[in-house]
């Protein structure tokens, strides 16, 4: 998965956040934590942080983003209508679950644009570099490699 924000304290949300996930799963892994500039968003918008979580879990796919969407709400994300991108105190993507194929009309699985991301890419290579996409085929690393963004993502 991956956290992401630009509001408010970042780093000590993030913990917070890893703390409450605790409850019904288990850390493995979390990358460093990498700045990005603010992606679709409009000039002066503050710069994301962003960090790739491995976690272990009984939950199925939609009761994890459920509990994530909770989780989010509690640090408060509120989410409007509409496909405009915003600043936000925390968001939880799932960008892999194993190697699920998922499409409902709530999640789809792997995140449908995690390789044009590099705010996505190069946190998870950090910790699951050999991960292969199971539709693309690739690697995270070779996803990276091929990325079509050239947004810089800097590690703090």
């Amino acid at each position: 998965m991956l956290l992401g924000g630009n509001m408010s304290d970042v780093q000590s949300t993030f913990v917070q956040v890893l703390v409450q996930m605790e409850e019904f799963s288990n850390v493995l892994s979390a990358s460093g934590l990498y700045k990005t500039k603010a992606w679709g968003m409009e000039e002066g918008t503050p710069d994301f942080i962003n960090q790739a979580v491995i976690v272990s879990t009984p939950l199925k796919p939609e009761t994890l983003l459920r509990r994530f969407q909770t989780i989010e709400l509690d640090f408060g994300r509120f989410r409007k209508n509409g496909d405009k991108y915003e600043s936000r105190t925390i968001d939880i993507d799932i960008i892999f679950f194993d190697d699920y194929i998922l499409r409902s009309e709530i999640l789809t699985i792997p995140h449908p644009r995690m390789q044009e991301r590099n705010f996505v890419l190069v946190p998870l290579a950090e910790i699951a570099g050999n991960w292969v996409h199971p539709v693309l085929l690739k690697s995270v690393k070779q996803l990276l490699a091929d990325s079509p963004d050239s947004l810089a993502v800097d590690r703090l």
